[in-house]
């Protein structure tokens, strides 16, 4: 059973530091089951917000937590990656969409694709808030539902909207759907 554990990314940043299970549960304010299946076989159905507040408990930036420490070194000159790798990829099969990166997400930004399965809808709980949110389609067609506005995107459109206030993604179509997805947080107090 251990062996299933290996490859967590998030199991190998806790322990990296010497943190226990229990205290990480207790300081990112998620139940210690959840924390076991999040550092179970994957990224199946986490949250960006959850993944802010392990690495925030963590005294980490995100973005370590899906690099072994070898790793995040600092490269010199641009790092060329094989037909297919990715740097970060965070897959929700459960919540119906995948994150995928060359770059990790950061408190700064998130800059990446968001493939969303056919016929799936993101409520607010599942989008992060930021101060905005940057979409352009790539191919087939996602519904943004901000608080009196309905926005029909299909391939080539793009739409820039403020992402504090409540908003839900959703795909009406039989295929997936991706997007090119720029996202720029919050001012902090």
């Amino acid at each position: 059973m251990e062996d299933l554990h290996q490859g967590s990314p998030i199991r190998r940043a806790r322990e990296e530091r010497g943190v226990s299970q229990r205290i990480l549960a207790r300081k990112c304010q998620i139940s210690r089951g959840r924390l076991r299946r999040l550092e179970g076989l994957g990224f199946e159905a986490v949250t960006f917000g959850e993944l802010k507040r392990i690495s925030s408990a963590l005294g980490i930036e995100l973005g370590e937590i899906f690099f072994a420490p070898e790793e995040r070194r600092e490269e010199k000159g641009p790092r060329v990656l094989p037909s297919g790798e990715t740097a970060f990829s965070v897959e929700a099969r459960d919540a119906g969409y995948r994150l995928v990166s060359y770059f990790p997400p950061s408190p700064d930004i998130f800059l990446g694709k968001i493939f969303v399965r056919a016929e799936t809808r993101l409520p607010s709980c599942r989008v992060p808030r930021v101060e905005k949110v940057f979409l352009l389609m790539l191919m087939g067609e996602l519904r943004v539902e901000r608080p009196g506005e309905i926005h029909e995107l299909k391939a080539g459109d793009a739409l820039l909207f403020p992402g504090r206030l409540p908003y839900e993604i959703e795909n009406p179509i039989l295929r997936e759907s991706a997007a090119f997805l720029v996202t720029v947080p919050a001012p902090r107090l």
